[in-house]
C-alpha cells in the first residue's frame, strides 16, 4: 500500500465501487462537503489532495480500507480508530493468500457474469476456479475466455471467513454452487473491496493455531 500515491487509490476504489466522478460528488455533497466534478477530477490527476475530514468521508463512502486513503495523502492516521488490528505474522501471511484467492475469485466471477445469459436457478459450477469458458465442442475458440486457476482449498475455506458478511454466500459450501442472480457488479465489488481490505473474521480450517 505504501507504495500507492494517493490519487492511484482513489481512483481504484472509486471504480471498484462502480461510481463515476460525479456520483463520489453527489455522496460527499450529502454529508456537507461541496465539491465539483472538476475538484475531483485534479484529486484523482495527482494535482491536489482534500483535507483529512474529507479524505475521511471518502474512504467511508467507498468503504475501502481504513487508514489508506490518509496515509496515501501524506495524513497521520488515529492508531486506535483508523488502523487495522495487528495479528500474527502467520496469520497475516494466511489472509494475504486469501486474499489474492479472493481477487482471482472475483475476477472470474466478472468474466461469468459479461458473458453469460442471466438464469436464476443456473450455477456456475467448477469454472470459477479456472479453466476456459465459453467452450465450443470442448475446443478452446477465439471467443473463450481464460478463467484465472484458483487453490480450490483455499477458496473453499475463504467461504469460511465470508459469510457472516456476504449474505450471498451463506446458503453454499462450494463457490461453484452461487446462482447466477447472485452474480451482481455490486457483489463483485464487495468481494474486490474486502480482498483489498484483507480483514477477514473467523477461522477457517486452514487458519494458524494460536
Amino acid at each position: 500500500m505504501a507504495d500507492y500515491k494517493f490519487h492511484k487509490l482513489l481512483k481504484q476504489f472509486r471504480k471498484e465501487r462502480h461510481l463515476t466522478q460525479r456520483s463520489l460528488m453527489d455522496k460527499l455533497k450529502s454529508q456537507g462537503y461541496s465539491y465539483t466534478e472538476s475538484a475531483i477530477s485534479k484529486w484523482e490527476n495527482g494535482k491536489r489532495v482534500p483535507p483529512p475530514d474529507v479524505v475521511e468521508a471518502i474512504e467511508d463512502i467507498l468503504e475501502s480500507p481504513k487508514g489508506w486513503l490518509l496515509k496515501a495523502a501524506g495524513y497521520r492516521v488515529d492508531a486506535q480508530i483508523r488502523l487495522l488490528p495487528v495479528i500474527e505474522p502467520e496469520k497475516a501471511e494466511h489472509f494475504q493468500q486469501l486474499s489474492i484467492v479472493l481477487l482471482a475469485l472475483a475476477s472470474n466471477l466478472e468474466s461469468y457474469r459479461d458473458q453469460i445469459d442471466i438464469d436464476s436457478s443456473s450455477r456456475v459450477g467448477d469454472i470459477v476456479y479456472g479453466g476456459w469458458l465459453n467452450l465450443v465442442d470442448g475446443v478452446a475458440d477465439a471467443l473463450s475466455v481464460k478463467m484465472r486457476d484458483i487453490d480450490k482449498s483455499l477458496a473453499l475455506n475463504l467461504l469460511l471467513h465470508l459469510r457472516k458478511e456476504f449474505p450471498e454466500l451463506a446458503n453454499i459450501s462450494d463457490w461453484a454452487q452461487l446462482r447466477d442472480d447472485k452474480i451482481n457488479h455490486d457483489f463483485i465489488a464487495r468481494l474486490k473491496i474486502k480482498a483489498s481490505r484483507g480483514d477477514f473474521v473467523g477461522n477457517c480450517h486452514l487458519c494458524p493455531s494460536g
